[in-house]
């Protein structure tokens, strides 16, 4: 058989990554379907009131005010499944620099790890979303911004909303990254080990 040169290597490393993140989406997408099915996945919407806060206060307008640079909004009683999160909420005076979605995969976890936080995927008309491990979950956290005195309103938080079939192909920005350097690096290692093996076995004979 012909051996591959370096750029049909690389080629075929891009192609394989492609078809691994559909099968995936497939995978996903079924796994949602089937959950919603059972009922074990319901769509939920929520205002802030669902939620304990910290380093968060109320004005009588009804938006929130950060007083710190780590504002809080815990969720302990969600549903177990929970695919997506979806925050309709507009910044009014700054930026939140940050909006990040922290969870719990384990029953036992005291606290949030930072190993286990998402970062918002802003859309259009001011929804934050957050697309979560298709796995059970036993906590959620909102950290709607990174600095003190950001006032907002917030709508409500969505969890589970419907949403196309579609939208599980979309590229996210960590695919976008991934896409952009594992391949390369798959194809790069690949290289290696063939020069490694092709290096011993002209001194065996």
């Amino acid at each position: 058989m012909k051996k591959l040169n370096n750029k049909k290597l690389v080629a075929l490393c891009y192609a394989g990554f492609l078809l691994a993140s559909l099968l995936l989406a497939v995978v996903q997408l079924g796994m949602d379907a089937f959950w919603r099915s059972t009922g074990k996945m319901e769509t939920l919407t929520l205002t802030a009131d669902a939620f304990e806060t910290l380093n968060l206060e109320q004005q009588p307008d009804g938006s929130l005010v950060t007083t710190t640079d780590d504002p809080r909004m815990m969720l302990q009683n969600c549903p177990e499944r929970v695919s997506r999160v979806e925050a309709q909420v507009k910044f009014i005076n700054l930026d939140p620099g940050e909006f990040t979605l922290f969870y719990k995969p384990k029953p036992n976890m005291e606290d949030f790890d930072a190993n286990y936080r998402l970062w918002a995927k802003e859309e259009e008309n001011g929804v934050y979303s957050f697309r979560l491990p298709q796995d059970k979950i036993y906590g959620l956290r909102l950290d709607p911004g990174i600095y003190p005195g950001i006032q907002m309103e917030l709508t409500s938080v969505t969890l589970n909303p419907a949403v196309s079939a579609l939208s599980w192909f979309a590229p996210t920005s960590a695919w976008l990254v991934a896409f952009a350097v594992f391949p390369a690096l798959i194809a790069s290692a690949i290289a290696y080990l063939r020069a490694v093996v092709a290096h011993l076995g002209r001194r065996g004979q």
